[in-house]
C-alpha cells in the first residue's frame, strides 16, 4: 500500500514539473536579433529530469531520471521490437543499426503531458 501511495505521489509531484508537449523543454521566449543573419535566439525551459550522459556516444547519451534509464537501456531492451512496415520483418532494438531512443534529442519517452491542445 506504501508503495502505491509513493508511486501516485511521485507522478503527482512529476506531473507539475514536467512540461507539455512531445519534448523535454518549453518554449520561454523567441528573440530576434538584430543581426546580418536576422535569425532568432529561442530560450527554453528544460524539463528537470532530463539530462545527458557525457561518457556515452552521440545519439545515445539522453537520461532520464524520472524514469530511471536512458538511450542506452532503450537500445539494448530485447523485447523493443520494431517492425518494417516493407518487409514485415520483426527487428528488436540492439538489431537495429541506429538508437531507437530519442532522449537524446530531448523527445520525451515518458507520456507525461503529451498531449497538445488543438487551436484553432
Amino acid at each position: 500500500m506504501i508503495k502505491k501511495i509513493y508511486k501516485f505521489f511521485r507522478f503527482c509531484v512529476a506531473y507539475f514539473r514536467i512540461p507539455s508537449g512531445y519534448y523535454c523543454y518549453k518554449y520561454k521566449e523567441v528573440i530576434w536579433d538584430k543581426d546580418e543573419k536576422n535569425e532568432p535566439t529561442v530560450k527554453t525551459k528544460l524539463c528537470p529530469y532530463w539530462d545527458m550522459i557525457e561518457d556515452l556516444p552521440y545519439q545515445r547519451n539522453g537520461y532520464c531520471h524520472y524514469l530511471g534509464y536512458g538511450d542506452q537501456e532503450i537500445n539494448n531492451d530485447e523485447n523493443n521490437l520494431f517492425k518494417n512496415i516493407k518487409t514485415g520483418e520483426i527487428t528488436s532494438a540492439p538489431d537495429m543499426p541506429f538508437g531507437t531512443g530519442l532522449l537524446w534529442d530531448q523527445c520525451k519517452e515518458c507520456g507525461i503531458k503529451e498531449r497538445i491542445k488543438d487551436y484553432e
